[in-house]
């Protein structure tokens, strides 16, 4: 017989009477370090930052291929070649097991070798700007200012026009945080023929909790909607064992979504839609997701292990951190209208995961005691949802 995971009454007991109570062991965040070109001759250049208090080191990557460390606070590039490009990032790290995290990396420097003077490292004359740029070269002429487009990284914000920045941006509009990066389609074929443009990895919304059943008439309807799933459509079973090769260990949520949302449409199903999905719905329509991604879903219980702790081979019962969960609640308590995740004190959320066992349940996770169990379908009043996109 398969496994079934079941909270007991005593445990459900004394999980809604604890606080989340993370604030206090949160590590914080280095300064990030600000670096600048100096030195510059016809063959080399010199790079060289503040100190960053804390900092066991710096990793940095030159030229978009060369990765370093460093404990010195600048580095000397030689043997280079006037005219060339090129590239530099550096971030700060912190010492393992410490209550410190490592920095966001630096904004790019971006620096076409020439002699010049050193306090002039912009590449230009400053009594005539135009000297230097090429016509027959207009890729030369580029604008500082443009943006410069880096693969993303876990803390990243996510804004509403798809595009992503280690720091808020004036003028665009947060709409999530990256949690996980990766190809999110790697076990979602659904994903992968909607949208094989999303190979970056995973958002979850700033916003949008709300308490809402899974699926109030389950009792009435009595089956999983996962027998639907399977009679009816070529989507992956969204109802699992627990088994480790189960589709409990797989990032199935935006196949879930669209397979519940086939559920909801069928007027044979009227009187018993699975809410939990018409929320994502009706948040997709309040809040429209960039073209560029997914749309909203929501997310399996093998993406909220992800969002709480990393992506790990650990699928059931408490997971050994949360790692994630800190990093976003950090994140999200710094944007303007933003919700924290599991701001009631328990963090209780359904996923779009049924449980294959037995009707009455889907699978849920608590974040803030790192639990996963599953839920009562028709409860109301005590599971959350928070909706992700793939990028």
């Amino acid at each position: 017989m398969k496994n079934q995971i079941i909270i007991p009454a005593i445990i459900l007991s004394a999980l809604m009477i604890v606080s989340c109570g993370k604030q206090e062991t949160n590590p914080v965040m280095l300064e990030t370090p600000v670096a600048n070109i100096s030195n510059s001759t016809e063959t080399s250049f010199t790079v060289s930052w503040e100190a960053v208090e804390n900092a066991a080191y710096y990793l940095y990557i030159f030229n978009s291929s060369t990765q370093g460390t460093t404990d010195e606070n600048s580095i000397e590039f030689t043997g280079l070649t006037e005219g060339e490009k090129y590239t530099f990032i550096i971030k700060a790290v912190a010492e393992k097991e410490s209550v410190y995290q490592d920095s966001k990396w630096s904004t790019l420097i971006e620096y076409t070798l020439q002699a010049e003077d050193p306090g002039n490292s912009d590449n230009q004359d400053p009594d005539n700007p135009d000297d230097n740029e090429d016509p027959d070269n207009p890729d030369d002429n580029e604008d500082p200012d443009d943006p410069v487009v880096l693969d993303p990284e876990v803390g990243d914000y996510y804004f509403s026009d798809g595009t992503w920045s280690s720091k808020m941006e004036s003028g665009k509009e947060v709409i999530g945080i990256v949690f996980w990066t990766g190809d999110p389609a790697k076990d979602d074929n659904a994903l992968r023929n909607d949208h094989p443009e999303c190979t970056h990895g995973l958002v979850v919304a700033i916003d949008g909790d709300q308490y809402v059943a899974w699926q109030s008439g389950y009792a009435s309807y009595g089956k999983t909607v996962g027998e639907w799933v399977v009679n009816n459509t070529e989507y992956e079973n969204i109802a699992t064992y627990c088994e480790s090769t189960d589709n409990l260990n797989k990032m199935l949520g935006y196949n879930n979504t669209k397979a519940i949302q086939a559920f909801n449409a069928d007027p044979s199903n009227s009187a018993w839609p699975v809410e939990a999905v018409q929320a994502v719905d009706t948040y997709n329509e309040t809040h429209p997701a960039p073209e560029s991604s997914s749309g909203w879903y929501l997310p399996s219980i093998k993406e909220y292990i992800i969002m709480c702790y990393k992506e790990t081979d650990a699928y059931f019962g408490v997971l050994p951190a949360t790692s994630n969960y800190d990093m976003l609640n950090r994140i999200l308590s710094s944007i303007p209208g933003a919700q924290t995740i599991g701001n009631d004190g328990l963090g209780f959320y359904s996923s779009s995961t049924e449980e294959k066992a037995s009707i009455n349940n889907a699978y849920a996770i608590s974040f803030c005691h790192a639990m996963v169990a599953t839920n009562t379908k028709d409860n109301a009043t005590l599971y959350s949802t928070r909706f992700v996109l793939a990028f």
